[in-house]
């Protein structure tokens, strides 16, 4: 699915299980921790990556390192269709904190679409 069909609502339970899913797909960078906070709509999860782990949970973390405001077209971002600097351009995303940090959740965070839904 691209984006939520007519009456579908993201929830803090679905976001948390499509970052968990996305972080299993990308190569979290060995660096120090990082906390993202991700807000898709009223939606609200964090997600910490350390030592090439992941963690995920709903929820705002009250000091992350970087806060993804997600709009229309995020999921492409997560399926590698928008790169970090296409993504900001296009809305895709608004970024509060250290936004050299995005390539990072982009590189750790992606789920391809599957061949039905590829453009």
């Amino acid at each position: 699915m691209r984006e939520p069909r007519e009456g579908e609502i993201v929830t803090d339970a679905s976001l948390v299980g499509s970052l968990r899913v996305a972080g299993q797909g990308g190569t979290p960078p060995r660096r120090r921790p990082v906390t993202y906070k991700v807000r898709v709509g009223s939606a609200v999860a964090h997600a910490i990556v350390a030592r090439g782990e992941i963690s995920v949970a709903a929820g705002p973390d009250p000091t992350p390192d970087l806060v993804v405001n997600a709009g229309p077209g995020f999921r492409d971002v997560l399926a590698g269709l928008l790169d970090p600097d296409a993504a900001l351009a296009t809305g895709a995303v608004e970024l509060i904190g250290d936004e050299s940090l995005f390539a990072d959740f982009v590189a750790t965070f992606t789920v391809p679409y599957s061949a039905a839904l590829a453009p």
